[in-house]
């Protein structure tokens, strides 16, 4: 007899229930899974929402995003760039339609104290943007009483400058392109001047007055001569002409008198015929002129004209040379330990004594929160005297050290000395903190040294030898860039240098000022910066073996540096950011 059990039926059954509800349940996964993926996919749209108008408003207003204080009021042009990225870039909001017509957020609800409805406010970190709540609506989670989620987004951005550090030194405006000497240690020797001379003075009285008349071929009167032209002429004066028997034409990036072009033949500048004077020593006063040699104005550099006096054997005192710009050359100012041209900023620390001041700060950079910025008022306006400042007057900013306004950031008003003692500049640069100073033991860049290779440069000083870093400025030159393009105040070919010229040790930036300081208790208003490498190369010039730091066994005696168009730094890439100078394109940067 066959007998047939129901149990097979039965599990069949089971089965049935079992499937039904793990379907039931993945279902309710997926389900899940794709209400919670909205809301991740909505929360990232929210974060680029909040990025987006924080790079926004940065690029469009980075001098009051660098200088706004915590808690500080938000311009209307600052609330507006938010509002406009904001709308532009509007992810999906469930609760409300505006998110499809891009008219969600006002610039007035950015300001209004509400956050849940968008925000833009000040922090310590910079401008700090609030995404507004965007609503997420589920669907299966409904079945469980979870109806939706809004999801926000902050994004904080502050503006910088690129690069390390602020060289705590001064130049003054027209002496602030090229090659110039930053300093010359008021105990150092003498300055290096700016072109070869065969004596230090002539014997006779001040002979060239005034500076030269130049003319191109046609007669026009010209500032610069072009490069290779010919039939070149000048109009020199005096008041009393000493001997004289011929003019010479000295290369101020000479260092050997022998390289003078002469020039003997000269005529009255009254004299259409041009008849060539005889040996001129009736030690009368007159306008001369002479041709410039074809040789001078295929040189690209400034030349210097003076005049020889026969009697005496010597030529006129480099003082009162005339200098003569070929080509695009700068015009290297003279500098001497009390001209006035170059010299220090006094920048207080707290945390060393005051006599530390200089060299720490310009072995380690400034104390935090002490930054420089632009006195942006003194650009365009003239104080009295001159280029002075007064703490709170027209947005000036001091910091003194103490008291109430000890370490300040965006500091615009300095005070200054003229010069810097020579063991500051040694202790800053090479012996500060048993030999850490801001060259000391920095490696040369490969293939960086005067003549290749990259070979640091040894230095001895007060009985020690030092190793310090020799980089020359042309080495991070990007391919077609020349240094004749870039200390040019019109260049605007964008970055001219690779991303490794920030990390020498070499390159910073330099305050410019509106006049020379004369002293005194006046404070001195700071209305640009110019990026700076140590070097004494220049264009059609190589680094001499000195390469800007000349140093003998007593210390450095003279500090040289080459000034460029703050366009041509790299500001794009991983680089070492300070806070923006207020010149310049800013590096727009997310901090949080």
């Amino acid at each position: 007899m066959l007998i047939r059990s129901g149990r097979t039926r039965d599990e069949q059954g089971a089965f049935a229930v079992v499937f039904a509800l793990m379907l039931i349940t993945l279902v309710t996964i997926a389900a899940l899974g794709t209400d919670l993926g909205n809301a991740f996919a909505r929360k990232t749209d929210t974060q680029s929402q909040a990025d987006f108008a924080a790079l926004t408003a940065g690029r469009q207003a980075p001098t009051e995003i660098a200088a706004a204080a915590v808690g500080s009021a938000v311009s209307s042009t600052v609330a507006a760039a938010v509002a406009n990225s904001m709308n532009s870039n509007q992810p999906q909001d469930d609760n409300r339609s505006c998110w499809r017509t891009q008219t969600c957020i006002t610039a007035a609800q950015l300001t209004d104290g509400d956050l849940t409805n968008g925000e833009a406010r000040y922090t310590s970190l910079g401008l700090q943007v609030i995404a507004p709540d965007n609503r997420v609506s589920f669907g299966f989670a409904n079945v469980f009483g979870v109806s939706g989620v809004s999801v926000g987004a902050t994004a904080t951005v502050h503006a910088y400058s690129a690069g390390p550090r602020i060289f705590p030194m001064f130049a003054v405006a027209g002496c602030d392109w090229g090659q110039q000497a930053l300093t010359d240690p008021a105990s150092g020797s003498s300055a290096v001047p700016p072109l070869a001379y065969d004596s230090d003075s002539d014997s006779q009285n001040k002979v060239i007055d005034g500076s030269l008349v130049l003319k191109d071929s046609t007669g026009a009167s010209v500032t610069s001569l072009t490069l290779n032209s010919t039939g070149n002429s000048v109009l020199i004066n005096s008041t009393a002409w000493k001997n004289l028997t011929k003019f010479g034409f000295f290369r101020g990036d000479d260092t050997s008198p022998s390289a003078v072009v002469e020039q003997p033949t000269f005529w009255l500048a009254s004299d259409a015929t041009k008849a060539p004077l005889s040996p001129y020593t009736n030690n009368s006063g007159a306008q001369l002129g002479l041709n410039v040699p074809d040789s001078v104005a295929a040189v690209e550099t400034t030349w210097y004209v003076r005049a020889y006096n026969n009697g005496s054997g010597k030529w006129t005192p480099r003082d009162e040379a005339q200098p003569l710009a070929v080509g695009r050359t700068i015009l290297e100012c003279d500098s001497d330990p009390t001209s006035g041209n170059f010299g220090t900023i006094k920048l207080p620390r707290t945390d060393v004594p005051s006599s530390q001041n200089l060299y720490k700060n310009l072995a380690d950079g400034l104390q935090s929160p002490l930054s420089l910025h632009t006195h942006d008022w003194a650009k365009t306006n003239n104080a009295t005297p001159l280029g002075t400042c007064t703490d709170g007057v027209n947005g000036a900013i001091v910091s003194t050290g103490g008291g109430s306004t000890p370490l300040r950031p965006h500091t615009n008003c300095v005070d200054t000395v003229t010069g810097v003692t020579t063991g500051d500049a040694d202790a800053g640069l090479i012996t500060y903190n048993n030999g850490q100073g801001l060259l000391t033991n920095k490696p040369t860049h490969a293939n960086c040294a005067p003549g290749g290779g990259n070979a640091s440069r040894t230095v001895h000083l007060s009985g020690r030898d030092y190793t310090i870093n020799n980089d020359i400025l042309s080495c991070f030159l990007l391919p077609g860039k020349q240094l004749i393009d870039v200390q040019s105040p019109t260049y605007s070919g964008g970055a001219a240098f690779s991303n490794d010229l920030l990390s020498s040790p070499r390159f910073g930036y330099v305050p410019v000022l509106k006049v020379a300081p004369t002293g005194g208790s006046n404070k001195y208003s700071i209305i640009d910066f110019r990026p700076a490498f140590i070097t004494d190369e220049k264009p059609g010039s190589a680094a001499t073996s000195s390469n800007g730091l000349q140093v003998n066994s007593s210390g450095i005696t003279q500090l040289k540096v080459f000034f460029f168009n703050f366009d041509s730094v790299p500001h794009d890439g991983d680089l070492p950011l300070i806070d923006y100078l207020g010149v310049g394109d800013p590096v727009i940067h997310l901090v949080d």
